[in-house]
């Protein structure tokens, strides 16, 4: 984001809903569908350890 040109700023009472199987529900094989996976791909090729390395 920064890169981008954008500030980043802290605010603690964001909240936020992910709700990754929305759109995938409908179809199988969506564009939507392989970007997500790829996102996916790319954040445990990143972590290897995934979310929980820290903690097992």
């Amino acid at each position: 984001m920064r890169r981008a040109g954008y500030q980043v700023v802290y605010y603690p009472d964001a909240t936020i809903v992910h709700h990754e199987q929305r759109v995938t529900r409908r179809r199988l094989l969506t564009r939507l569908t392989f970007e997500h996976l790829k996102a996916m791909g790319l954040f445990f090729w990143k972590y290897p350890s995934g979310l929980w390395g820290k903690y097992l």
